[in-house]
């Protein structure tokens, strides 16, 4: 019996797939008792089907099957029976490779700390994948690694992969067949099918074959009656000629030696076997695809050919077109697309996209096509590995590896299939961020702690969600904390924990609603999501089933197989667009084609180098002799031929496109392929894609016209009048679907950035007819109205997180001064009687009785904590010292400390006077007040410790920025008049002390009391002080040269120096007048509703710089109206004559009232 072979040769376009396909139509009538079998590559079984479908008479094709290798085995299998071993899939050896890496951790060298990194165990499976495809065995391997011994990376590498492979068939051997062994049980099988004795098998759409199919191939020619094979060949040139990679057909050429070399080897084990009948060659005279002088013809007749010739009949079938993007690419091939389909009567089926790199086109795709109302197919596998089910199995495991920290346990809570609302994550959220909450045994307590001082009923309502996830849960992470189960048992958990909470239920709900929305790709996804899990496990089971391990293994097995998942879309109509990639998607059957994305580094694809074996490591290695997956340089010759293959696609038209910027920004170039075509056809010219929305005729459905709105509303912002968009407008308003949309952004582009103020009647509401005020509030105001209005209008707060802030610990500061001047009052005794010793000794017990009941646990979490408490205390320490010395250097002495104002309410220092009854009552604490008497006078200073650099700047007084000091100084001198009815009170200074911990430079000679002296220098307060000399005395008794305690120094006349920060009596009256007249002006506006977000600047600072509410507040310079109040620069002098200025014309305006009314 003769078996033969009988290529099919041909160029792109020349009838190879159609003839074949027809003669075994043909064939298949004539002898019904025959088997006929189309072999094609996986991904284009359906498509060859529907084709085969199409082309046949009647419609049906009941002996003709059409298979790829993998399932054309399962077929051999199914008759004749074989090894029962499971065939491992590509997830199986994931998670067989991730068992494996883990128990060979100690024998890698170089792969095993990268083992963990995402996507890394993939790479090493593909390696592993690629030395079983071509038959590398363990011997090659070593004698690979002897060969690198001069190159000890690629040794290291070789010698874990040889310890990775070893591993790998040792554990599979026995137990389980691996993809690549398939194709070899398959050989071993074929010899005993009776049915492909008498089948006549097709192989189409195959560009090569690797070791292991041409072996199957040549058993197939062994027992088939007749092999059939189509080849991708020039028809002038001769398919049997020596191979030249750089050639266009030379991988068509080495699949003909492949196969010639089976049927000779078939031929000798079996006598008839592989005898090759003369080649059909079609597309000598024509291609039956192009048009016979058109340009799509001589592209594919000279196309990366040697010899090429330049165009110059019509160039009708081609255009090449150039976009600023990849969404302007989409753009321009959706309104192409739509008007051909519009005024050329084509069906979208007859349409095809393909791109340079679809990751980077296919998400514009789902989003523009549907604007424009086009049916689109996207050709890929899509990643399943942050779908919500996943997350929430990760999530749950994560959660109880890492006992219950925050972050895994709103993974697990945040996909929402946990029972409990988005509303409750997120209450539960920020009460767990701010309390700190951490730890199975926390969850399963009750919690009491009033975070951020939230009612009985919020705290119930928080346990109340509490309760209901660990209910959730129920034994899941208990059984998880057990040590060393088996796989087997993790694996049974984790499904009683996924039927407690209705996972498939709620994924078919999901998929449900998905469906209705017309959202058929992610509809399947949820439909095929929970299956893929369970199957997963089942493997996992099968495989390790028994194996003991920790948790964290388990997690680590099970997300190697997920990384795997992937899930392939049934295209949903047959009329579609369809689009994919340049070497997954067959196209058949096109008119048009649309090539977007044709720059460099897409077209030809940039490889990764060659993953963990390089590219100059494979072509080193090609010198052993033994064969490995291309290289790169060779898959650059390779792209080329799938390039002409697509190029050579349509039948009426080719789009070329490519972008010059990609979607982030960064500047694009087009491909080589771009220059070779431009020389093949020197007229071609290229257009320059019009802007989404530029011209009214790119208008093709409502939803595509926005774009066109869109444009037309920025020029009509700028005083552009356009009649066509005006019509535009007034169509989407007649539409109740786009009425309030278009409504809405009209509002958002006519704004002119300026808030319009709240009515007097709201602001009342908001902040009543006394508005309880901090000086702090005020100060607010005069940064940001908008801030001021978010924090205590709207009472928007920013998410308290747990831990030691920079709040935090200036509230530890002055709680811990605070007590320890308490204590010294409390004694009866002075400060300045105190040794350091006995001062370091208090504040220490101070802050320790602090810290102990400042935020429950807070300070004493972690090693890092307990070191804040040990800096607190240095630093207060050393204030503590800084302050004494302060004080001994002068006559005053602490005469409150911590004194608020709300103990005396009527002080009119406190209450300012606005409009229509309304006032402020000020609210605060003043640190410490100093007070030194004499028998005429009292005289005051206010200190106000900061923890942060905030400095005294009377020109931030001015503008309202730093009120606080005066405030509290009027306050105190108020205070003090009530209780003085005999002596005058004067103001002695305002100061801000700073508790910081400063770094001395080491100077050589430099001892200890220099030390000191230079320490307290730099400890001394800032602010500004009377310069009456008896003032002065009384702060600092020793003044010469550059005082150590004050802001001041004496030249050597006795005279102030020019850097002293002085004001006389006069000054501060006038300070004090002038604040006053702030606050109520302040006052008034908040009244008037100003919520305008005009923050300002001095050019240094800003009111934006570290503003927790510029993510609400919609500030942006680019719109009108819309800019930072810069503050003009003004010298200390021009300050005090602007202060002078205004309180005399107020003055002056009082006088002429007082007038007027006596005139009355």
């Amino acid at each position: 019996m003769t078996m033969a072979l009988q290529f099919i040769f041909g160029n792109s376009g020349s009838g190879k797939s159609r003839y074949l396909y027809e003669q075994i139509i043909r064939e298949s009538q004539v002898h019904p008792e025959k088997n006929y079998i189309v072999l094609v590559p996986e991904q284009f079984t359906m498509q060859t089907q529907r084709e085969l479908v199409h082309l046949h008479p009647s419609k049906g094709i009941l002996n003709i099957d059409v298979l790829s290798f993998g399932r054309l085995a399962h077929r051999v299998f199914e008759e004749v029976g074989t090894d029962r071993r499971t065939v491992l899939t590509e997830t199986g050896k994931n998670l067989m490779l991730r068992k494996v890496a883990i128990e060979q951790k100690e024998n890698l060298q170089v792969l095993g700390s990268r083992m963990d990194r995402p996507g890394y165990v993939s790479e090493v499976k593909s390696v592993l994948s690629e030395l079983m495809q071509y038959e590398v065995g363990e011997e090659a391997l070593e004698e690979m690694e002897r060969f690198s011994a001069k190159r000890p990376l690629l040794q290291a590498k070789l010698h874990d992969l040889r310890c990775l492979y070893q591993a790998f068939l040792a554990y599979q051997r026995e137990r389980f067949l691996k993809p690549e062994e398939l194709l070899d049980v398959l050989c071993n099988a074929i010899p005993r099918s009776k049915q492909l004795s008498k089948t006549v098998l097709a192989l189409d759409g195959f560009a090569g074959f690797t070791p292991a199919q041409i072996k199957v191939i040549e058993e197939l020619l062994i027992q088939c009656e007749k092999v059939l094979l189509t080849v991708t060949i020039d028809a002038k040139e001769s398919a049997f000629g020596a191979i030249h990679e750089h050639e266009l057909f030379a991988p068509g050429r080495r699949l003909v030696q492949g196969v010639c070399r089976a049927a000779q080897q078939a031929g000798r084990r079996s006598p008839g076997a592989g005898q090759m009948e003369e080649p059909v060659v079609l597309g000598k005279t024509e291609l039956p695809r192009f048009r016979k002088d058109g340009a799509l013809r001589h592209l594919e007749q000279n196309l990366f050919r040697s010899q090429r010739e330049p165009f110059c009949g019509s160039l009708e079938e081609l255009s090449m077109h150039v976009s600023q993007t990849p969404v302007s690419e989409v753009h321009f091939a959706a309104q192409t697309i739509a008007q051909l389909v519009r005024e050329k009567g084509l069906r979208y089926r007859d349409i095809a996209i393909i791109t340079g790199d679809l990751s980077s086109y296919n998400n514009y795709v789902r989003k523009i096509f549907p604007q424009y109302h086009i049916p689109a197919f996207i050709d890929e596998t899509r990643r399943i590995l942050l779908n919500p089910c996943l997350e929430f199995v990760r999530g749950a495991l994560e959660m109880c590896e890492r006992d219950f920290a925050c972050i895994p346990v709103f993974r697990f809570l945040r996909t929402q299939m946990a029972g409990i609302t988005r509303e409750q994550i997120d209450r539960l959220e920020n009460y767990v961020l701010a309390t700190g909450i951490r730890g199975r045994r926390r969850w399963e307590q009750d919690w009491d702690y009033r975070a951020g001082g939230i009612s009985e009923e919020e705290l119930e309502a928080r346990n109340q969600d509490r309760r209901t996830v660990m209910e959730l849960l129920g034994d899941f992470p208990a059984q998880m904390a057990v040590r060393n189960r088996t796989l087997r048992e993790y694996a049974n958990a984790l499904v009683d924990l996924m039927e407690r909470c209705d996972l498939e239920e709620k994924l078919r709900n999901r998929a449900e609603a998905l469906q209705k929305a017309g959202n058929q790709e992610e509809a399947e996804e949820y439909e095929q999501v929970y299956g893929i899990l369970i199957r997963l496990l089942d493997e996992m089971v099968e495989l390790l089933g028994e194996e003991p391990m920790e948790i964290r293994e388990f997690t680590e097995i099970l997300d190697a197989g997920l990384s795997e998942a992937r899930i392939g879309i049934v295209p949903p109509g047959i009329d579609q667009v369809q689009i994919g990639d340049i070497r997954r998607t067959r196209l058949s059957n096109i008119r048009v084609l649309f090539f977007l994305g044709l720059n460099d580094g897409w077209v030809p694809a940039h490889g990764d180098g060659g993953g963990i074996v390089t590219d100059m490591e494979r072509e080193l290695l090609k010198s052993t002799g033994i064969e490995l997956a291309p290289s790169a340089r060779e898959n650059s010759y390779i792209q080329r031929f799938y390039l002409y293959q697509n190029l050579t696609k349509p039948r009426e038209h080719l789009y070329l496109s490519w972008c010059l910027g990609s979607s982030d920004g960064k500047e694009m170039r087009p491909s080589y392929l771009v220059s070779v075509i431009r020389r093949l056809f020197p007229a071609l010219q290229v257009c320059e894609t019009l802007p989404v929305g530029s011209k009214l005729t790119q208008i093709t459905s409502k939803e595509s016209g926005m774009d066109y709105f869109l444009n037309g509303l920025q020029q009509s912002r700028e005083g552009e009048t356009d009649p066509e968009w005006e019509t535009l407008y007034s169509f989407y308003r007649q539409d109740p679907k786009y009425r309030s949309r278009v409504q809405a952004l009209m509002r958002a582009a006519l704004q002119d950035g300026v808030a319009a103020p709240l009515s007097y009647h709201t602001s009342r509401e908001l902040y009543g007819d006394v508005m309880a005020n901090s000086v702090t509030r005020l100060e607010q105001f005069a940064a940001c109205a908008f801030a001021h209005f978010a924090i205590y209008g709207l009472r928007l707060k920013e998410r308290d997180l747990y831990g030691v802030k920079p709040t935090d610990l200036g509230i530890l500061f002055h709680r811990s001064l605070e007590l320890f001047s308490k204590r010294l009052l409390g004694s009866n005794t002075d400060w300045t009687e105190l040794t350091e010793q006995e001062q370091n000794a208090l504040m220490e017990r101070c802050v320790d009785d602090v810290t102990a009941e400042y935020g429950g646990n807070v300070l004493h979490d972690t090693a890092r904590d307990a070191y804040t408490i040990i800096r607190l205390k240095r630093i207060l320490c050393r204030s503590a010292w800084a302050l004494h010395e302060q004080l001994a250097a002068g006559s005053f002495r602490p005469s409150g400390i911590e004194l608020s104002f709300d103990d005396i309410p009527e002080l009119d220092a406190v209450n300012v006077r606005l409009a229509e009854k309304s006032r402020i009552r000020l609210q605060g604490r003043i640190d410490r007040v100093d007070t030194a008497r004499t028998d005429e006078a009292v005289y005051v200073k206010i200190v106000d410790y900061k923890s942060g650099m905030t400095e005294f700047n009377p020109v931030s007084l001015y503008y309202g920025l730093q009120l606080q000091l005066v405030v509290y100084l009027n306050a105190a001198l108020e205070m003090e008049e009530k209780q003085e009815r005999q002596r005058k009170v004067i103001p002695a200074g305002i100061f801000y002390y700073h508790m910081q911990d400063p770094v001395l430079e080491k100077e050589a000679g430099m001892d200890n009391e220099q030390a000191r002296q230079k320490l307290l220098r730099k400890l001394r307060p800032d602010g500004i002080l009377n310069s009456d000399e008896q003032v002065l005395s009384m702060l600092d008794r020793n003044l010469t040269g550059d005082s150590l305690v004050i802001p001041a120094g004496r030249k050597k006349d006795g005279g102030l120096k020019a850097a002293s920060s002085t004001a006389t009596t006069e000054q501060f009256r006038i300070l004090s007048k002038y604040v006053n007249r702030k606050m109520a002006s302040m006052g008034e506006e908040m009244l008037q509703g100003k919520i305008a977000p005009e923050p300002y600047t001095d050019g240094v600072r800003s009111a934006c710089d570290y503003c927790g509410y510029a993510a609400v507040c919609g500030f942006d310079r680019k719109l009108p109206g819309m800019c930072r109040r810069k503050l003009p620069s003004l010298s200390k002098s021009e300050v005090w004559q602007k202060l002078e200025e205004t309180c005399k014309e107020e003055e002056d305006d009082r006088e002429v009232d007082r007038g007027t009314t006596e005139g009355h």
